[in-house]
């Protein structure tokens, strides 16, 4: 993902998927909070980012990110807007709701780019914005801000386009993968066990690779429990074209042998059948799947 000219990469922030929100704040009907001056100041700061941010024309979402990142330092809460599948240009999320942010509709959607998309020499230009339109719906999202340079289309789904149909048959056979990160990292395969102090890095570093193979690849929810990342599983989504971020039609695939007991082994074993059809693929557990 291209930071844009004078914004550093490494200003990128944390996924948040799952921040412990306390009790709401204002809820609609009322007032979303203004913080209006802080889109002033940056339109002000960088005209060049604001001109250029309609992706149709050529442009970045380098106005929107930065933006965002501008506000979360004031508020966690805000993040960006899914609707209708893709991820909107011209409008961020306020998350009012408790509990987790990410995916949740309990979300302001405010309009923070007026006259979006204007055509040089015929409209007027672009153009600061805080129109609430929280009333067109959308869902709320953080991770396109948290990924590294180059790869978000590694970490954000906006969708594929394989065919739709019936699970394929039979499971795309990756355990040559598994296989071959296990002899290369055997470390991060012992310390697989986030129970017995160890930590994910085996499991994400798996899904990065297979993911830069096909995009169907993903973590799990456990049991279908949304924050409740699975750490020894990987899925495999196998239904319609579009966003799948917390689909059902997945497979679910062991990738771990023995996960934490005293001999951990790779392993490529579907669990589908096995009481895990309530699974629902994820990213936004994922840590960081960059590079």
């Amino acid at each position: 993902m291209d930071a844009g000219p004078g914004l550093e990469p490494d200003a990128f922030m944390p996924s948040d998927a799952f921040v412990p929100f306390g009790p709401p704040l204002a809820v609609p009907p009322a007032a979303p909070p203004d913080h209006s001056a802080v889109v002033r100041s940056l339109a002000a700061e960088r005209p060049d980012l604001l001109e250029g941010s309609c992706l149709a024309m050529g442009g970045t979402r380098d106005f929107l990110l930065e933006l965002v990142r501008r506000l979360r330092a004031i508020d966690l809460r805000y993040g960006l807007v899914v609707r209708g599948g893709a991820l909107l240009e011209d409008r961020v999320a306020y998350h009012w709701g408790a509990g987790g942010a990410e995916g949740s509709s309990e979300i302001y959607v405010l309009d923070v780019i007026v006259r979006h998309c204007a055509r040089p020499g015929v409209d007027e230009p672009a153009a600061p914005g805080w129109g609430d339109d929280t009333a067109g719906g959308g869902t709320w999202t953080i991770l396109p801000l948290s990924a590294p340079e180059g790869d978000a289309g590694l970490l954000l789904d906006a969708g594929f386009d394989a065919p739709s149909g019936p699970a394929p048959s039979p499971l795309p056979d990756m355990s040559s993968v598994v296989e071959a990160l296990a002899a290369e990292r055997p470390d991060l395969l012992a310390a697989s066990c986030v129970d017995a102090g160890g930590n994910n890095e085996f499991l994400f570093e798996l899904v990065r690779r297979l993911r830069r193979i096909d995009t169907r690849w993903g973590l799990n929810w456990k049991r279908a429990r949304i924050g409740d990342m699975s750490q020894d599983v990987v899925d495999y989504y196998w239904g319609t074209p579009g966003p799948i971020e917390d689909g059902f039609d997945t497979y679910v695939v062991d990738v771990i042998g023995g996960h934490c007991g005293p001999d951990p082994r790779p392993a490529f074993i579907d669990v589908t059948v096995l009481g895990s059809t309530n699974a629902r693929w994820t990213l936004a557990g994922r840590g960081d799947l960059g590079p």
